[in-house]
């Protein structure tokens, strides 16, 4: 049986990047270790070439899903169950692999509605088909495999995600805000944040001179379902003010309590 001794902190990294858009996830993880698999679901990856130098390009390696391709996504994280040459996975983002989830069951029942020549119905306004109750099954189902899948392969596994927040009233009229990952189902995003163990809250502020700078809570932010946490000796929160990545720097801070990540 295996005992606590044989675990190593920071061998396997776990991380949930959450915020809003344009807060500097997807660019701030682009220094992780090398070589790098990203898995784009949101097609904004141009901003990396802004922060990624020109040398080291051809290590990031990267694949793009439309909106009813998760098919090809599934295959490419089997792909690497059985063989990752990867030393960082990157999925960007789980708010848009939510939506191509979705867009999958819909485009699968509407071919079974199709091969029953007239025995199946969809639901549908117009053109537009409406998602039902088993589409937002599937999501759960589905985002729980893409998880499972970043937890088994042997390399650092980061999603990104956008967040969304609930303003909440009991009948006391007391009011509180609470914040949640954005996914097409409400079900699903409750239970993400507890399969990680890194969840990363970023901001990006400006000050009265519009000088913006970028801070990464580890741990302490947030109410609710989704609260930021570390399972590393990480201070509560990380501030810098040039936007290329911070991997080193949690290298650097790591490394005065005598830990790092693996690279």
């Amino acid at each position: 049986m295996p005992t606590l001794d044989g675990l190593l902190m920071g061998d396997k990294i776990t991380l949930l990047a959450v915020g809003a858009p344009s807060t500097g996830k997807t660019v701030s993880l682009a220094d992780w270790p090398r070589p790098i698999q990203l898995h784009d679901f949101d097609f904004r990856l141009r901003p990396l070439l802004q922060v990624v130098p020109m040398e080291v390009r051809k290590e990031i390696e990267y694949h793009s899903y439309g909106p009813t391709d998760f098919q090809k996504f599934y295959d490419n994280m089997n792909k690497l169950e059985l063989r990752c040459p990867f030393k960082t996975v990157v999925v960007d983002s789980l708010t848009t692999a939510s939506s191509a989830i979705v867009g999958y069951s819909m485009s699968m029942r509407k071919g079974e509605v199709a091969a029953s020549k007239g025995r199946k119905e969809y639901k549908s306004k117009g053109v537009i088909q409406i998602p039902e109750i088993e589409d937002y099954g599937a999501e759960g189902q589905a985002l729980t495999d893409l998880i499972d899948f970043g937890r088994i392969i042997p390399a650092h596994f980061i999603l990104t995600a956008h967040m969304i927040t609930l303003d909440c009233k009991n009948l006391q009229g007391e009011t509180w805000t609470e914040y949640s990952v954005l996914t097409a189902g409400r079900k699903i995003a409750a239970k993400i944040p507890a399969l990680f163990d890194e969840v990363w809250w970023f901001e990006k502020t400006r000050d009265m001179s519009g000088k913006e700078s970028y801070t990464v809570h580890f741990r302490g932010k947030g109410e609710g379902g989704l609260l930021s946490k570390t399972a590393l000796p990480l201070p509560q929160r990380l501030t810098w003010t040039d936007k290329p990545g911070i991997f080193l720097q949690v290298q650097a801070l790591l490394k005065e309590k005598g830990a790092a990540i693996k690279s």
